[in-house]
């Protein structure tokens, strides 16, 4: 990896104001010595990542027209989280996920959120670099950037959450960014509760575990000031994928409210009928306003599916004591089946094109759901597989960690389970997973 040995070579230090400074000649000199052309990493961006990550509205060629060296200014951070996220680790025995690219990026985005006000680019530079962390397992890290990213969104666009802007033009570029600070956050937390499995038994009673783990979201629930409900009839634009992700990720924040609040002993500000009904009813929206054969909101009924069969197994686990409804039972097993539906469709997906082009969202959904069916049928709750259903999870897994290094913590979560060995891992402090090694 050229651009990764480069950055290894340059020094990044001194005060905030030099270090600003001197972003763009940094820049110029990693991308000088590792050989990569700025058209590379744009182009291959605007293909791999941006179709599912439109946090940039300029088209490739007026972006290009930004970049030249002599007015490269905060792109030049840009063009590195561009090129963090468009680009798979090296599978080298001795390169880690923080290797000194992704650590001189990360740096650099520190400094420059340090030294000034903030600007479009830097927080596009930073949910570039958060993509990263959670991409390739360092879940800490990226709610640390994410963090940082609310704060340069704040100072953007003042203190209101989730303000969207006026613009006669779609979404603008601020609030695609506010929609992303908002899918990061709940996926951050999810990827925590299915790694928590490995540790915890399920939905054990201990509140002060599930509660610390959906209390570091750094979002709550009711963030945004517009949970308006996708009636697609009643639009008069198109919704997009991306503006349905964002509905999704806040039922997904009303669910890890409602665990929360069941495990503490609460209320929930929702109740459980309630929220399957929501989530069901908008999975059965967005499939029929796609079409049986249209993958226009895959990624977004990813999520909302692997969302609801965390829920459902919640469910199940709390009536473990006591007798579970037929009702419940229905739906529990009516969601297995399109779970694993999705993840043949995944698979065939993945053997055709492998996972370089596929929302990181979107697949990362898909196996966590499948991690989760695998480890509740370990644990007896009503949810069977058969042989092909385990060999077709696996398989997306390790093609999902071809990609992105996530998929070693998925692997760890199965590793006794479907008897995978050769997994050598480098965990962070928070338990998530670097980097995979051997496979």
């Amino acid at each position: 990896m050229p651009l990764v040995q480069a950055a290894s070579k340059v020094v990044f230090g001194g005060t905030s104001a030099e270090c600003l400074g001197t972003a763009t000649q940094l820049v110029c000199k990693i991308f000088l010595n590792s050989g990569s052309g700025v058209e590379e990493v744009v182009r291959r961006y605007y293909a791999e990542v941006h179709p599912w990550f439109p946090i940039i509205q300029e088209d490739v060629g007026n972006f290009l027209s930004l970049t030249v060296p002599t007015k490269l200014g905060h792109y030049g951070h840009l063009l590195l989280s561009m090129y963090l996220a468009s680009h798979p680790l090296c599978k080298h025995a001795n390169h880690f996920a923080d290797n000194p690219l992704y650590l001189t990026a990360k740096q650099m985005f520190l400094v420059i959120q340090a030294s000034s006000t903030g600007s479009m680019p830097l927080l596009q530079s930073g949910l570039l670099i958060a993509v990263y962390e959670f991409g390739h397992g360092l879940t800490g890290k990226a709610h640390h950037t994410v963090s940082s990213c609310l704060t340069v969104y704040r100072c953007l666009v003042g203190t209101q959450y989730g303000r969207e802007p006026s613009s006669d033009k779609g979404m603008s570029e601020i609030w695609a960014c506010w929609q992303s600070i908002m899918h990061l956050d709940r996926l951050i937390i999810f990827s925590k509760t299915v790694n928590a499995f490995t540790r915890q038994t399920l939905f054990q009673e201990n509140s002060f575990f599930w509660e610390s783990i959906y209390s570091s979201s750094i979002l709550p629930p009711s963030a945004s000031h517009h949970k308006v409900k996708p009636v697609f009839s009643d639009m008069e634009v198109e919704t997009s994928n991306f503006s349905m992700l964002y509905h999704v990720s806040i039922l997904v924040g009303d669910i890890f409210e409602h665990i929360a609040q069941v495990i503490a002993g609460e209320t929930p500000s929702k109740l459980y009928q309630d929220l399957v009904k929501e989530i069901s009813l908008t999975v059965c929206n967005m499939i029929e306003e796609a079409g049986s054969t249209s993958t226009k909101f895959c990624e977004s009924i990813a999520l909302a599916l692997s969302s609801l069969l965390l829920l459902q197994l919640f469910r199940a686990t709390r009536q473990l004591k006591s007798h579970s409804t037929r009702e419940d039972d229905i739906a529990l097993q009516t969601t297995k089946r399109m779970v694993l539906d999705m993840n043949r469709t995944a698979n065939y997906i993945l053997q055709t094109n492998g996972a370089s082009t596929m929302s990181l969202v979107g697949i990362c959904s898909v196996c966590s759901a499948g991690v989760l069916l695998v480890l509740a049928s370990q644990r007896g709750q009503q949810t069977s597989l058969t042989d092909s259903d385990l060999a077709i999870i696996r398989f997306n897994l390790k093609a999902l960690n071809r990609r992105w290094g996530i998929g070693a913590m998925y692997l760890r979560c199965l590793g006794e389970d479907l008897g995978l060995d050769g997994l050598v891992l480098n965990s962070e402090n928070d338990n998530s997973i670097a980097q995979i090694i051997k496979i």
